[in-house]
């Protein structure tokens, strides 16, 4: 008897959501959190993230192909209300890709959406991240903000034989997070 009545409570939890949390909530990729000071003391303003903190993927060059690869991006508004999208790459779960301020790195950034459209955009790399170039945007957070699945491909420029490949599962969310920053 107490069989039954523990599998009929269950299976109301799950019809009614009780086990589940629902679209938007904790099922959302996002995770808002808050830039610290370099005292550690957590500030007022807040950036997006992931809240699995590294997305896998590959990553391929002239001496590897299929290799690990944890991309963390990292979306917000700065002090001037002005919007950024920076994608920061780590090879063999080790290695961050660098770029440079005297001489930084370019890459070409393909992005194919659930239903198969390819949009092309630009990014450079000054020190740690991708830098998501700022007229393409309003183009990103369009894409990140339909939710569904978005595939990646990345290329440094100067050598094509060095790309990056990772996939958003599912955005949704990201146009609520943006709105909360």
């Amino acid at each position: 008897m107490k069989k039954i009545l523990l599998v009929t409570l269950i299976l109301l939890m799950v019809v009614t959501g009780g086990l589940f949390a629902k679209a938007g909530d904790s099922l959302s990729m996002w995770d808002i959190q808050y830039y610290t000071d370099s005292f550690g003391d957590t500030t007022d303003i807040k950036f997006i993230t992931t809240k699995a903190q590294a997305i896998k993927g590959t990553f391929a060059n002239s001496a590897t192909s299929g290799s690990d690869l944890y991309v963390l991006p990292l979306a917000g508004r700065d002090s001037n209300g002005v919007d950024y999208f920076h994608i920061g790459l780590i090879e063999y779960g080790s290695i961050i890709v660098k770029g440079g301020l005297k001489y930084p790195t370019k890459y070409t950034i393909q992005i194919k959406d659930s239903k198969g459209m390819v949009y092309r955009m630009t990014a450079i790399n000054y020190d740690t991240r991708l830098v998501v170039d700022d007229r393409y945007l309003a183009e990103l957070f369009t894409l990140l903000g339909k939710g569904g699945m978005l595939k990646f491909y990345i290329v440094e420029t100067n050598r094509p034989t060095t790309n990056y490949k990772f996939t958003f599962e599912d955005t949704t969310g990201f146009r609520e997070a943006l709105e909360s920053l």
